[in-house]
């Protein structure tokens, strides 16, 4: 499927993935990526905080930019609904956005050790939604 993220509604988005299902055959994978809400207010947040008006409007649904956010259990509910099971449910980039002059400065011993880390918690659902990016994986039943 691809970007849930330009549907502006939950009910565009819950066409879209019904639509996806029903196009699917029976067994068949369906993908949905998605920006999550706490990510995107970590990756905005600037330094001096004075953006905190526009950050509140990501977690209320009220921001009028180009990406809609949601967090995991939404779009997970959402594919719950439209009739597929769970495989996955990933915070693809994780907390890279945030460490990531850290990570430029590791060697790459300490970089791996980074990557296996993230593999290790990219599914943890107490911190999928500090993951900028989710890409939730089911099939159909």
């Amino acid at each position: 499927m691809g970007a849930l993220y330009h549907l502006r509604s939950n009910d565009e988005q819950e066409k879209a993935v019904a639509e996806c299902v029903r196009v699917c055959r029976a067994g068949g994978i369906v993908a949905l990526a998605y920006v999550t809400k706490i990510g995107a207010c970590l990756c905005s947040i600037n330094a001096d905080a004075s953006n905190m008006d526009t950050i509140l409007k990501f977690l209320d649904g009220t921001d009028e930019g180009v990406f809609n956010f949601s967090s995991p259990g939404e779009i997970e509910a959402i594919a719950i609904k439209s009739g597929l099971h769970k495989m996955h449910n990933i915070g693809t980039d994780g907390i890279v956005r945030v460490i990531g002059s850290k990570l430029a400065k590791a060697n790459e011993a300490d970089f791996q050790k980074y990557t296996n880390y993230h593999y290790l918690t990219c599914e943890d659902e107490s911190i999928i939604g500090t993951s900028l990016h989710g890409l939730w994986i089911g099939k159909k039943c």
